[in-house]
């Protein structure tokens, strides 16, 4: 989102002015400092209504619901062998709006794909009510054991 680029850019501040930036191995990452400074005040004060709006409308889901459950990722876990800057790029709706409005989350192992690779469940809650995604997080484990498989390394 705007506002992580931003914020990012306003982070990597020094590293960027200084042009070590360049000395990082991620391409994207030498460039997009650069970049994410071109946002504007007023597009970055748009962002931030918005990200308001969005808050105000997620308090208001989890005046219903303790914990929202969903799978870590929209996708199984990912070869080693997978091009990280091509492969992963894949729509996380709950992911991003979870990061953009500060709700804490975390994810635990739920079972294995048929190739044999992870699978998370994610616990998403409030903001500011950590302790209801990890006790969600942990109820489910007390009823599962997938934290204590390991898939088998072939």
């Amino acid at each position: 989102s705007l506002i992580v680029q931003v914020e990012s850019a306003a982070s990597f501040r020094p590293l960027i002015r200084s042009g070590k930036i360049s000395e990082l191995s991620d391409p994207l990452g030498q460039i997009s400092g650069y970049l994410n400074e071109q946002y504007s005040a007023a597009d970055y004060g748009q962002a931030l209504k918005v990200r308001e709006i969005l808050q105000r409308k997620m308090d208001r889901i989890f005046e219903s619901f303790d914990v929202l459950v969903a799978p870590s990722q929209p996708v199984p876990a990912t070869p080693l062998t997978l091009n990280l800057e091509t492969g992963l790029a894949f729509p996380d709706p709950l992911g991003a709006i979870g990061n953009l409005c500060g709700l804490p989350a975390l994810s635990v192992p739920c079972g294995f794909t048929e190739k044999n690779l992870p699978i998370g469940l994610g616990f998403v809650a409030g903001a500011g009510d950590d302790i209801a995604a990890i006790q969600a997080a942990r109820t489910f484990q007390q009823h599962t054991d997938w934290h204590r498989r390991h898939p088998k390394i072939h």
